[in-house]
This record gives C-alpha cells, sequence and structure tokens, in this order.
C-alpha cells in the first residue's frame, strides 16, 4: 500500500488563518474608536455641566437685563465633574476648561463654551434668542475641542 503524501495546507488550518487576519483588522479598527468614544463621553460631562450653567445665566439675565460677570455671580454650580475646573462665565460665554486625563488627551485643545446669542448682538437688554457652541458659527464660541468629540450642535 502506498502512501499519499499532501501538500497544502488543509482547510481547518486556512480557517484559522483566516480567522486570526480578521480578528487583527478588527482590533485595528475597533481600538481607536473606542479610544474616540471614551472622549467623546468624558466630552458630554462638560457639555452637560455647561448646559446646567446656561439656565442659571438665563435665569440672570432675564432677571437683569444683562450677563453675569462670574459663575458664582449667575449661580452655577461650583462642583462640575472630575474632568473639569469650576466654570467660568465671562464676555457672554460659559466656559468649561478640561483637567487631568481628558485635559491629556485633548492637549492644547481642551475649552468648550457656550455663547449667549441675542437679538441686539450684544446682550446689553435685548431677548437672549439661544446659546451657540460651535467654534465656527458666525457667532463662534470659544471652544477649542476638535469637533469629532463634539455633540452635533456644537460641530
Amino acid at each position: 500500500m502506498q502512501r499519499r503524501i499532501s501538500s497544502g495546507f488543509t482547510l481547518v488550518e486556512i480557517m484559522a488563518g483566516v480567522a486570526v487576519g480578521a480578528a487583527g483588522i478588527a482590533a485595528a479598527i475597533a481600538v481607536p474608536a473606542y479610544k474616540d468614544f471614551a472622549v467623546r463621553s468624558q466630552v458630554s460631562d462638560l457639555v452637560i455641566a455647561a448646559a446646567r450653567c446656561k439656565t442659571s445665566v438665563s435665569e440672570f439675565y432675564i432677571a437683569n437685563g444683562r450677563l453675569p460677570d462670574s459663575a458664582k455671580e449667575a449661580g452655577c454650580p461650583e462642583n462640575v465633574t472630575s474632568n473639569a475646573n469650576p466654570m467660568a462665565v465671562y464676555n457672554g460665554e460659559i466656559l468649561v476648561q478640561a483637567v487631568g486625563a481628558l485635559a491629556t488627551q485633548l492637549g492644547t485643545k481642551n475649552m468648550f463654551a457656550y455663547r449667549a446669542l441675542c437679538a441686539d448682538g450684544e446682550c446689553a437688554g435685548a431677548p437672549l434668542q439661544g446659546w451657540t457652541c460651535s467654534a465656527s458659527s458666525k457667532f463662534a464660541a470659544s471652544t477649542s475641542i476638535p469637533p469629532k468629540y463634539l455633540p452635533s450642535a456644537c460641530r
């Protein structure tokens, strides 16, 4: 009886090679996407904190006919999140700066801001029409965080 010597790979070996290759490709795509997702979720903490302050600033503006000079005057919360410095209100903007690990990931582009929009353009008694957080809009806010980490309304 003669033994036949075969050369090549078995179906199982080929399938294992394809599976390992596919896992490597998936990991190469998934890891950066996960990192972006993690940063976006931490940036959303800044956005939520600033949104809570928007209410206080709006109420202050309605009651006093001017924007507050500070976050404390507006009645904004002092403790924001572990990823942010205390909020600031300055020149019609609510500013929240990232700190710690989030600031390290964002680098120098670590500021989120909401800018008040008023009918007279200067918020000197005219009705408050809304808020913008985009750094590229007509009435740009001081937001410096890269757009890929921001909510769609702020891009």
